[in-house]
């Protein structure tokens, strides 16, 4: 009976702490959605604008997807039920060949970026700890595109859990290409995380 009592008291006091912290992070500028939503999008313009190789705008979208999105939050949503029978170790490597993927995938097609502007709509709260801030991007030649950021609040901050670019879903589009990895390779998780590391 004591051993039950001091097991709900400890997941009690760790879920206040973690509270604690969240909202205590809520407060700090670095939380703000928008400064979050702004910021993260300069540097996409930067990297869109700069003159860089191809090998260099990955590894720049790399290292601003190492700290502005949720890779396992993703990978698991586009991996759908096939996430299940993954071991530990394949989740980890998946995650990183995924995001891999994204990186090189996504600085090409964010060329049209590099000289938008970006004016937020709105911002509401989705769940206990999550936000959807609706923009608009304006390009150089008046084109314009609505992008929606569907983020989560961590402790270690704001992550991105998926983007709707024109309503499409960055999530829901890529399920059937990995789809077409798995069918390709008889759902092989070595050959897919290769496959998705050479895109």
């Amino acid at each position: 009976m004591i051993k039950s009592y001091l097991a709900i008291l400890t997941v009690f006091i760790f879920n206040s702490l973690w509270s604690m912290s969240l909202n205590s992070a809520e407060k700090s500028p670095q939380f703000s959605p928008e400064n979050f939503v702004n910021a993260t999008y300069q540097e996409i313009k930067e990297i869109a604008s700069e003159q860089l190789s191809d090998a260099e705008k990955v590894s720049r979208m790399l290292s601003l997807f190492n700290d502005t999105v949720e890779h396992l939050f993703i990978s698991r949503a586009v991996m759908g039920p096939y996430w299940k029978s993954l071991s530990e170790n394949e989740k980890i490597d998946f995650s990183l060949a995924f995001k891999i993927y994204l990186a090189r995938k996504y600085s090409k097609q964010f060329d049209d970026f590099s000289a938008g502007d970006l004016t937020i709509l709105s911002i509401k709260k989705s769940g206990s700890s999550g936000f959807l801030v609706k923009s608009r991007i304006l390009t150089e030649n008046s084109k314009q595109f609505n992008l929606v950021w569907q983020l989560v609040g961590t402790n270690a901050g704001i992550r991105i859990i998926n983007l709707k670019f024109e309503g499409i879903s960055m999530v829901h589009a890529e399920r059937p290409e990995l789809k077409n990895l798995i069918d390709t390779y008889s759902g092989s998780i070595p050959l897919i995380i290769k496959a998705l590391k050479n895109y």
